[in-house]
C-alpha cells in the first residue's frame, strides 16, 4: 500500500523511503490527534498560552469551572470556547481539584473472538463509545471528600476503537440482593479493579485503557442514582439487567490491547479476588473495590460473590 501511494520504493529486495517529509514529523508524541486545545492565562491581563491539551483530555479537564492543575499550580478556567478550541484560565488557590462525570454508551460493532465462561462470556472485538461529559464533582485534597457538584453538558465525543469486554448473567447479579443501585455499584467495582489491575499485565499505562458499564439489554450505560448530577436523577434503574464490562483502548482505531486482554482474562479475575480478599478494610474502599458515597453497604461482599460466580480462586 505505501508503495503504491508513493512513500516506498523497491530496490534489490529492500524499501527505501521516497518522500521530502521526514515520517516522524506528523506524529505527536502525546497523543494520536492533533486537534487540540490551548490553555490560556488571563491572571495578568496580558492573556497568555500556558499549555496545551489533547482533544479528548481537554473535554475532562478543561470544562467551565474546572481546576486545571499545572506544575503545582491551580486554575480555574473561566470559559472554553469549544470552537475555537481554547480555554481560559485564572490562577485560584482553592483547596479542592474537580473530576469530570461522563455518560459512557458503548455499542458493539464486530466480535472477533467469545467464549463461555463460568457465570459471563468474555470477548474481544470493535466497539463504538460514545462519551459525554454532563457534569463534575468537587474533591477536596488530602481528605478526597465530596465538596460539591455542577451540571455540564459538553458535546459528544465518539470514539471508534478496540475492547474486551465480560457479558455477566443477569440472573446471578440479581441474586446478590440488595437495590438496584447497589448491584450496579458492585458490577462498578469489579469493573473498578479489573480496570486497575489490566495495565499489569499488559505492561501499559492507566490511562491507555478505560472502563465502562451497560445495560446488555438497552445498550445505555448503568450508572448509580445518587453518583449521577440532579439533573440526572430522575430515572430509575431497572429492577432486572444484564450487565457488561467494557474494559477498551483509549485511542481511536485501538493499539492492540483487548486481544492479549482476552487471552489473559482467566488470570486478571483470579487476581482480582485475590487483592479484594486480602485487603484489610471491611466493607469496600479505594484499594479493592474503589470509594462509594455510602460505606455503610456491604458492595465489597457483592463483588466477592460476583467473583466467585466468575470460578476465581481466592487466596487469603
Amino acid at each position: 500500500m505505501l508503495i503504491e501511494r508513493g512513500f516506498l520504493h523497491l530496490n534489490q529486495g529492500k524499501h527505501y523511503w521516497v518522500r521530502e517529509a521526514y515520517p516522524a514529523d506528523a506524529v505527536s508524541l502525546r497523543s494520536i490527534s492533533s486537534d487540540n486545545f490551548v490553555v490560556v492565562d488571563q491572571t495578568s491581563g496580558a492573556p497568555e498560552i500556558i499549555a496545551e491539551v489533547d482533544f479528548r483530555s481537554a473535554l475532562q479537564t478543561l470544562h467551565e469551572k474546572a481546576i486545571y492543575l499545572l506544575e503545582g499550580r491551580r486554575f480555574i478556567v473561566e470559559k472554553m470556547d469549544y470552537d475555537e478550541r481554547k480555554a481560559y484560565v485564572k490562577r485560584t488557590e482553592v483547596d479542592y481539584y474537580t473530576n469530570a462525570i461522563s455518560y459512557r454508551n458503548v455499542k458493539v460493532l464486530e466480535e472477533f473472538r467469545g467464549e463461555e465462561i463460568a457465570g459471563a462470556r468474555k470477548s474481544h472485538g470493535e466497539v463504538h463509545v460514545a462519551r459525554q461529559v454532563v457534569g463534575f464533582k468537587k474533591v477536596k485534597f488530602h481528605t478526597m471528600e465530596n465538596v460539591g457538584f455542577g451540571n455540564l453538558q459538553l458535546p459528544q465525543d465518539d470514539l471508534q476503537t478496540t475492547s474486551f469486554w465480560l457479558r455477566l448473567d443477569g440472573k446471578q447479579v440479581a441474586a446478590l440482593g440488595g437495590t438496584p443501585d447497589e448491584r450496579v455499584l458492585a458490577v462498578w467495582g469489579l469493573s473498578y479493579i479489573l480496570h486497575r489491575l489490566a495495565p499489569l499485565f499488559l505492561m501499559c499505562d492507566a490511562g491507555d485503557i478505560d472502563e465502562a458499564v451497560c445495560d446488555d439489554q438497552t445498550g445505555s450505560p448503568l450508572t448509580p442514582v445518587q453518583q449521577r448530577p440532579a439533573a440526572f436523577r430522575r430515572e430509575p434503574l431497572p429492577s432486572q439487567f444484564d450487565p457488561v464490562i467494557f474494559l477498551y483502548d483509549n485511542y481511536p482505531g485501538g493499539i492492540g490491547l483487548s486481544e492479549p486482554l482476552f487471552r489473559l482474562s482467566g488470570r486478571l479475575i483470579e487476581h482480582a479476588a485475590e487483592v479484594v480478599a486480602q485487603c484489610e478494610c471491611s466493607a469496600g474502599c479505594p484499594s479493592c473495590v474503589g470509594a462509594h458515597i455510602d460505606p455503610g453497604r456491604n458492595l465489597k461482599r457483592m463483588v466477592v460473590e460476583i467473583l466467585a460466580g466468575l470460578g476465581a480462586v481466592r487466596s487469603t
